[in-house]
């Protein structure tokens, strides 16, 4: 079988809700590997985080990061940043929303007035890895400036009250230099106009010449759905919602239940595939990621 450019979300489908990821999955990934195909994790976590878990993976296995702003390509690493008056903006319009501004480097992680408790408890490990903790409280438009160089991307998330988010999502919308998604129902996650994980995904199209045809997308969150429309094999895992379900060719089994290993043994007829019908599994179960 000719090439195949592969990309899977992390959080809510390569791993599961303990963030491990299945031995299911690690070798169907890297009998594709020797089978000469091209393998990428494509995510919202930073790039110093994605490479640990494409490290675990393998070590040819490559990273889209930070929502596309960041991704690998051989030994090089291209990178597009939030432009920093953007980010000024995005810290005035946030400041009094009672929502949580986080700002991402390659390994920092920033964040406006005092680090949420739920963000303490539940969602450091999300974003640092190991000895790796990384955060950074920026208290003036003064320390983002000296900070702006180091800014890829940015989240706001709401801890209780997700309505708050729908006004402030059109306030942020009239700030030119940005793009806005959505992972989850409580955050809006912010990229460099333009950015993506799709934009990701066809700038190494090009580089590796693969056409969209032979591209094949795993996800769960609304963030995944731009990189649904650059791939021609769109795979939407089980527990994912209705509207994400609806965006994909195809469906899977859930994270939980190795549904990229499933799809990819079926998909490339692997040796080891003894599972009937699991592309079209529908479980489901509550979601908890923040970060994706």
């Amino acid at each position: 079988m000719k090439k195949h450019l592969i990309f899977m979300d992390i959080d809510g489908t390569l791993v599961d809700s303990d963030l491990k990821i299945s031995e299911k999955n690690k070798s169907v990934i890297n009998q594709l590997l020797t089978m000469g195909h091209i393998i990428y994790v494509a995510t919202g976590r930073k790039h110093y985080a994605a490479k640990e878990i494409a490290q675990f993976l393998s070590p040819d296995v490559q990273v889209v990061a930070s929502n596309g702003c960041v991704y690998e390509y051989e030994d090089r690493l291209f990178c597009e940043q939030i432009n920093p008056q953007a980010a000024a903006q995005l810290v005035d319009l946030t400041h009094n929303s009672q929502a949580a501004l986080f700002f991402f480097g390659k390994r920092k992680t920033f964040y406006t007035n005092q680090l949420p408790e739920y963000f303490k408890k539940e969602d450091q490990a999300r974003l640092s890895s190991g000895q790796d903790s990384q955060l950074f409280g920026i208290d003036s438009k003064t320390e983002l400036i000296e900070v702006a160089d180091e800014l890829v991307n940015a989240i706001v998330i709401a801890e209780n009250d997700y309505s708050i988010l729908e006004p402030l999502k059109k306030q942020l919308a009239t700030i030119e230099q940005l793009t806005l998604s959505s992972s989850h129902e409580n955050n809006i996650e912010v990229t460099p106009s333009g950015i993506s994980k799709a934009s990701a995904i066809q700038d190494l199209q090009k580089r590796y010449q693969i056409p969209k045809e032979r591209t094949i997308s795993f996800g769960d969150g609304k963030n995944d759905l731009e990189m649904f429309s650059a791939s021609g094999i769109s795979v939407a895992m089980a527990n994912a919602s209705e509207e994400v379900k609806k965006h994909a060719t195809h469906q899977t089994l859930t994270n939980k239940q190795s549904g990229i290993g499933y799809f990819l043994s079926n998909y490339f007829n692997l040796k080891e595939n003894n599972h009937e019908g699991t592309d079209h599994v529908e479980l489901h179960q509550p979601r908890t990621a923040y970060f994706t």
